[in-house]
C-alpha cells in the first residue's frame, strides 16, 4: 500500500503532459519593483527578497506598485513590509540543548516540508520534500539522495518515495531535475543523483524497478545530447557539466557541480568547468545506464536492455582509459581541451567505487590513498590540497568502503565523523555541513544547508 501513491504518480507522469505554471526569477517577476529594491539596498541579505512571497495575488503586486510609487508620501520599505512576506535569515543555525542524538533526529524530522505555491520564487513539488533549513528552505536535487537513504534506514519508505517522486515530477515538467525548486535555479540541472535514488528505492522494494525506466531515460537523454556530451574515440562520448542557464547570485555552473571552492576544474587558478570531463558525473551516468538496463529488463524490453548495457560497457572502457591512473592508483578528472589529466586529488574518486564500476585492484588502491592522504583525526578531507571535509563526501567514501569490504576504514570514517559533530555540537548547539578539519571547532559558520548533514548523521547513528 505504501507504494501505491508513488506508482500512481509515475503512471500519471508517463501518460500525461502536465500543464505547468511558468515560474520567473524575481528579477523578471517583480520588474521595476525588483530594480528599486536592489538600488535602495533594503535587504542586508538579498536572498530574503529573492525568497519573499506576496501577501496577496502575485499578478496584482507589480501593477499596484507602479500605480503608487510616485505618490508624495510613498515609502518603499513600508511598501515591502505591507505587501511582502519576507523570511528572516539573520540566524542561519538554530541552537539546541537537546542530547546530541535527539537533536539530530528532531532537526532532520523538522525539515520535512509540504509543497506549496507561495506566489514568489518557490516552485511547488509534487510530494513532500526535505528543505535545507536556515536560509535554504527549499528542495535540493543532490541532497535529496541522502534523505532517501535516511528515510529507508528509518523504515519510512513512503517518505523516501516522496523525495524520488519529486525528481520524476521535475523531469516531466522540465525535461530535467533543476538544482532546487526556486525559479532562479531553473536552467541549471542539479548533480544527477536520480539513478542512486532509484537504486536505493528498488533495493528496498524490487517491484519498483520496472517503473523507473521511461522517465529516467528522459533525464539521461538530457545529459547525452547537446553540449554536455563530448565525442572522443570513434564518436564514443564522455560527459561534462554545461548549462545555458543565466547565472545569478545563487546559482552558476560551478555551484551545480557541488565542488565550488575546491581545486577541481582550476586552470591557472581560474575555474574552467566546461573544459573537464568529471569523474563523479561520468560514474553516475554509468549507473544511470546500469539501472536503466535493469529497469527495462524487468519490463521485458530486451532491445532497450541491450542498448543501455552496451552504453555502460563503452563508458566503463573509456572511464578506465581517461580517469584512472594505474601508476598513482587513483582517479583524476580529465581536461579534454588540454588533453591531460587534472592534478587535483579529491574524494570525487570514490564515485566509481560507490556505483561498482571499479575493479578490486582499483578499489584497493583508491581506498589506500584515502587512508594515507585524506584521513584526518576528524574524518576525510574532500580535497588533499585543502583542509575542509563535508558530510556528503565522507558518507559516499564510507559507502565505497562498504561496497569493497574495507570495514576498518569505513568504521574510522563513520566514528570520526560522529565524534567531530558531537564535539562541535557540544560547543555550539548545532552542527555544520562542512568543517575545517585542521581546527574543527573554529570553522567559520558560513550559512549552508543542513539536510544532507543531518540525514548522514542519522544513517551513521543507525548503522
Amino acid at each position: 500500500m505504501k507504494y501505491c501513491l508513488f506508482l500512481a504518480a509515475l503512471f500519471l507522469f508517463s501518460c500525461n503532459n502536465v500543464t505547468k505554471k511558468e515560474y520567473q526569477n524575481p528579477e523578471v517577476q517583480w520588474g521595476e519593483l525588483y530594480k528599486d529594491i536592489e538600488a535602495a539596498g533594503i535587504f542586508e541579505n538579498p536572498k530574503e527578497f529573492w525568497d519573499a512571497a506576496p501577501k496577496g495575488k502575485a499578478d496584482k503586486l507589480l501593477p499596484f506598485y507602479l500605480e503608487t510609487k510616485n505618490e508624495p508620501d510613498f515609502n518603499l520599505k513600508k511598501f515591502v513590509e505591507a505587501y511582502l512576506v519576507v523570511p528572516d535569515y539573520s540566524k542561519p543555525y538554530k541552537k539546541s540543548d537537546l542530547p546530541f542524538e535527539e537533536y539530530v533526529q528532531q532537526s532532520f524530522a523538522s525539515l520535512l516540508t509540504r509543497p506549496k505555491d507561495d506566489g514568489g520564487s518557490l516552485i511547488p513539488t509534487r510530494m513532500r520534500y526535505v528543505q535545507g533549513g536556515g536560509m535554504f528552505p527549499e528542495y535540493n536535487y543532490f541532497s535529496s539522495y541522502f534523505g532517501v537513504k535516511a528515510y529507508l534506514a528509518q523504515g519510512q519508505d513512503s517518505l523516501a518515495t516522496d523525495l524520488t517522486t519529486n525528481a520524476f515530477q521535475f523531469i516531466q515538467d522540465y525535461g530535467y531535475v533543476p538544482y532546487g525548486n526556486r525559479s532562479y535555479y531553473l536552467g541549471f540541472t542539479g548533480f544527477p543523483m536520480l539513478s542512486m535514488m532509484a537504486e536505493a528505492i528498488s533495493e528496498a522494494n524490487p517491484k519498483m524497478l520496472p517503473w523507473f525506466g521511461n522517465l529516467m531515460a528522459r533525464d539521461y537523454q538530457n545529459w547525452m545530447q547537446g553540449k554536455t556530451a563530448i565525442p572522443l574515440n570513434e564518436g564514443k562520448v564522455l560527459n561534462r557539466f554545461f548549462s545555458e542557464g543565466k547565472a545569478n547570485a545563487y546559482i552558476d555552473l560551478h555551484k551545480l557541480t557541488e565542488w565550488k571552492g575546491s581545486s577541481r576544474y582550476l586552470v591557472n587558478g581560474k575555474p574552467e568547468i566546461q573544459d573537464f570531463l568529471p569523474i563523479d558525473l561520468n560514474a553516475v551516468l554509468y549507473q544511470f545506464e546500469q539501472v536503466l538496463a535493469a529497469s527495462f529488463e524487468a519490463k521485458g524490453r530486451k532491445e532497450y536492455t541491450n542498448s543501455y548495457t552496451n552504453l555502460a560497457k563503452i563508458r566503463k572502457e573509456l572511464f578506465d582509459q581517461y580517469f584512472y591512473n594505474a601508476e598513482k592508483g587513483f582517479y583524476y578528472d580529465y581536461d579534454y581541451v588540454r588533453k591531460k589529466a587534472s592534478d587535483s586529488e579529491t574524494l570525487a574518486a570514490v564515485f566509481p567505487l560507490v556505483v561498482g564500476m571499479s575493479s578490486e585492484t582499483q578499489a584497493k588502491t583508491v581506498l589506500e590513498k584515502l587512508e594515507n592522504s585524506f584521513l584526518t583525526p576528524y574524518g576525510l578531507k574532500d580535497d588533499t590540497s585543502l583542509k575542509f571535509g563535508s558530510a556528503e563526501m565522507n558518507y559516499l567514501a564510507y559507502l565505497a568502503c562498504k561496497k569493497y569490504k574495507n570495514e576498518n576504514l569505513a568504521a574510522k570514517i563513520k566514528d570520526r565523523w560522529i565524534q567531530l559533530n558531537k564535539a562541535y555540537y557540544a560547543e555550539n548547539g548545532h552542527i555544520l555541513r562542512k568543517y575545517n578539519l585542521e581546527s574543527p571547532l573554529t570553522t567559520d559558520k558560513t550559512p549552508e544547508r543542513l539536510d544532507a548533514a543531518l540525514a548522514i548523521l542519522q544513517l551513521f547513528l543507525l548503522d
